[in-house]
């Protein structure tokens, strides 16, 4: 695309986002250099295409031509979008891809003037809507599996919009936005802004309502009660009302509804399933109202002001919902997991806790069953092309912390209902073929001792709910280890998660009763210290972690990211404590001396060298001790339980294990890329003579490990080693991508290599996929979606899943 085409859409973006709530300093010509800076902070064009759209947006601005009507959103749409069997489908390219980090993807595509759908639409197609052209899921039989996917990063920005302007969220929460390394407006402006788009979509509804009675469960047009509420719209004061303001109204639209339970969007039908439903037939039909009217010449002068009226509070609505979008979701080409827990924090905050008030309690519980309905849904209904009228079984493991407290048997049968909810509105045989299994996290924290608590309060927790309910057995299928990597080495949490694994060989299941089986898995290799540190924590987890029968390590990029690569991304240094670098340089010593090789043996001298210069001097014996008591061999077939800790380690090492200081790692020398290098092809090797899986994130890595592109991600160094690697999406909320997104984007990316097939890519993808099913914690027992919801179906609120006799 040449670059006069590729800067008229962002221009157009630029119009249609609330740009001053993203950056203050952003005003229209006043502030070109800010909006530059934002455009390429999303990712959305290079420094020379964002100055070009910044220019043409501060004429526009300039001389007073705002967009008017679907003035812009059109070609916008068309720009990004395509039809595929009638609904949306993104363009192949890097304009669409970095249009949807500026816009709403799920608002633009209703903009589309080719959407014609039928009465009886279920407006329920995946909020990440896929990829048009070559898709290879088409082609790749035996099923899909999903195993790294996070309830917490899976929900799209709409799903918390349509929260906020239903008033299910109050607009306080709010103030989790504020970023320290983000310039967002203050939450006056945001509570403001979110206030008034509520009531213009109302305001909305009611225009739409009175021009064609869309919504099928809303009451009839000329009902005394809507006009009623209708008269209380329009008087109410002021163009921002409160949340109490925004409550009633939403009350009072609801109320001629049969809703099953509350917290879902005022505008959607009570049998539509999908999160989304209302807020799409609400744009879909304004879009067609708005271009009915234009086209009508025959309308007065009062008319065609009231048309203008609808079209100046669509752009309204539409510029504060776009400006949120990007609140939510990663930025493209972030540093390090620093900026993504930020955007993660946000999310968080979003998120209604428990209160002592009973009120707040059944809150908490309608939202986490909403929550898992639009996790679901969002990744298996209409995420994969022909599933309505059949195909292969579609597997997705979702990872979340396990519920705590008095609160805890309440929030999973919210979780299970919501996954029984994803299938209530799917009209083909699709959630015959889906199942859901729930991986528990255990999180890391960079106090060790907080660590341990946290993880046997939650393990202990799980265990309760699991003996005092077999049935969940057959859905909560694993246990995985997440959090802060650089302060919290693996050896901490071994023995508590050793002792679980324990109990779970142990336990014997009554007669009809499910068995307690548990998967194991690891987020480890992503951001340590250094890539040697990486991959000094691999090899805890494979040894120390997990059990002999094998299990799955999250990321792993320490074992194949390029050490040039890495460390050319950081300025050709990293900063790791001393004491981590003297472990490190141990644990390379001994793992290069255990494994011949001609190389070797100068790289050990190397490493010898580098630990007598930072100790003052080397003391072997000390060296041996040390190395000896990072316990990395086995007995029978479980690890070591009793492993000593980093501080232990450091006192074998040295007199004074005071070691907190920062040391610089000169990660260019070629020695120390030859050292790498080595210790890389180690590790992998003693990986694959293990039944050990490695999880990879291609849109994650591409996105956080500032890889640039997928091309060069470098998973073929994990594939040479016979590795079992299995693909994923991560957080696809964050990323806004899905399955078939990232299986696209690895093939397309593969097949840019001018000596590849299509053939040789699609071997090397079904071979990814298989590593997926044969590595999945989902076993044959675990429901399908429309096996669970009838199983739900079956119960009492006492209890919490139906178990078979």
């Amino acid at each position: 695309m040449t670059p006069e085409r590729y800067s008229r859409p962002l221009r157009l973006a630029l119009d249609w986002v609330a740009v001053e709530l993203l950056d203050p300093r952003c005003d229209g010509s006043a502030a070109a250099a800010g909006l530059a800076d934002l455009l390429v902070r999303h990712g959305v064009a290079d420094r020379r295409l964002a100055e070009r759209a910044v220019a043409g947006h501060a004429a526009r601005e300039g001389r007073g031509e705002g967009p008017s009507g679907l003035d812009g959103l059109e070609h916008l749409a068309r720009a990004v979008f395509t039809l595929a069997d009638g609904l949306p489908a993104l363009l192949p390219g890097r304009l669409g891809r970095g249009l949807i980090r500026a816009i709403d993807p799920d608002g633009l595509a209703c903009m589309h003037p080719g959407l014609r759908l039928p009465a009886d639409e279920p407006y329920d197609w995946s909020t990440v809507p896929p990829i048009a052209g070559v898709d290879p899921l088409r082609q790749i039989s035996g099923g899909t599996v999903d195993t790294h996917v996070h309830l917490g990063g899976i929900l799209p920005p709409s799903y918390f919009w349509i929260a906020f302007c239903g008033g299910q969220l109050p607009l306080t929460a709010l103030d989790g936005i504020q970023s320290v390394r983000a310039r967002y407006a203050d939450r006056r402006a945001w509570i403001a802004a979110v206030g008034g788009a509520a009531a213009d979509r109302l305001a909305l509804a009611g225009a739409l309502q009175e021009r064609g009675r869309v919504f099928r469960a809303a009451p009839p047009g000329d009902d005394p009660r809507w006009d009623a509420f209708l008269a209380r719209l329009e008087t109410t004061a002021g163009p921002t009302p409160s949340r109490r303001r925004v409550l009633e109204l939403s009350w009072e639209l609801r109320r001629g509804q049969r809703l099953e339970h509350a917290f879902v969007d005022p505008l959607r039908g009570w049998r539509e399933a999908h999160f989304a439903a209302g807020e799409r037939r609400l744009l879909v039909g304004i879009a067609r109202h708005l271009r009915r009217a234009v086209s009508d010449r025959r309308r007065s002068r009062a008319e065609r002001a009231r048309v203008e009226g609808v079209a100046a509070t669509l752009r309204r609505y539409l510029r504060v919902r776009n400006a949120f979008h990007q609140v939510l979701v990663q930025l493209r080409g972030a540093g390090g997991l620093a900026e993504f827990f930020d955007f993660f924090r946000r999310r968080r905050a979003l998120t209604p806790t428990p209160r002592q008030k009973r009120r707040r309690r059944r809150l908490v519980a309608r939202f986490q069953r909403s929550r898992m309905a639009a996790a679901v849904s969002s990744q298996l209904v209409g995420a994969f092309p022909g599933d309505a009228a059949g195909g292969p079984t579609r597997d997705l493991e979702i990872r979340t912390h396990p519920p705590t407290g008095r609160h805890a048997l309440r929030v999973m049968r919210a979780w299970m209902l919501g996954i029984g909810d994803a299938a209530r509105g799917d009209p083909g045989a699709a959630a015959e073929r889906q199942r859901v299994g729930l991986i528990m996290h255990v999180g890391r924290s960079a106090r060790a001792d907080l660590a341990v608590s946290r993880a046997r309060l939650g393990l202990r927790s799980m265990k309760a709910l699991l003996a005092a309910h077999p049935g969940l057995r057959r859905v909560v299928v694993g246990v995985d280890v997440t959090g802060d990597e650089r302060n919290q080495p693996p050896r901490t949490l071994a023995p508590v998660l050793g002792l679980a694994r324990d109990k779970v060989r142990a336990h014997r299941a009554r007669s009809g009763r499910p068995r307690l089986r548990m998967g194991w898995t690891y987020h480890v290799g992503e951001d340590a210290w250094d890539l040697l540190s990486g991959l000094r924590h691999v090899d805890e987890v494979a040894s120390h972690v997990l059990p002999a029968a094998g299990g799955r390590l999250g990321h792993g990029l320490a074992l194949c990211d390029p050490p040039r690569r890495f460390y050319g991304a950081r300025d050709g240094f990293t900063e790791p404590t001393l004491g981590a670098h003297l472990l490190d340089l141990v644990w390379a010593w001994g793992r290069l001396r255990a494994a011949p090789h001609p190389a070797h043996g100068a790289l050990v001298r190397f490493v010898e060298e580098r630990l007598a210069g930072l100790l003052g001097g080397l003391d072997g014996d000390r060296l041996t001790a040390c190395w000896q008591a990072m316990a990395f061999g086995r007995r029978g077939d479980e690890p070591d339980r009793k492993l000593a800790s980093e501080a232990e380690l450091l006192g074998a090492l040295a007199e004074d294990p005071g070691l907190g200081e920062g040391v610089v790692v000169e990660g260019l020398a070629p020695e120390w890329l030859r050292l790498i290098e080595r210790l890389q092809a180690v590790s992998r090797a003693r990986l694959s003579r293990r039944p050990i899986t490695v999880e990879i994130n291609p849109t994650s890595n591409v996105i956080i490990g500032a890889f640039g592109d997928y091309r060069h991600l470098p998973y073929d160094a994990l594939v040479d080693a016979e590795l079992p690697v299995s693909i994923n999406t991560d957080d696809p909320g964050l990323f806004l991508t899905n399955l078939s997104h990232e299986y696209l984007h690895l093939y397309t990316a593969r097949m840019l290599d001018p000596d590849m097939t299509h053939d040789r890519a699609m071997a090397w993808l079904r071979a990814r996929l298989r590593d997926g099913l044969e590595s999945r914690f989902i076993r044959p027992d675990t429901p399908t979606r429309r096996a669970l919801m009838a199983d739900m179906a079956r119960t009492t609120p006492q209890v919490l899943l139906y178990d078979p006799p």
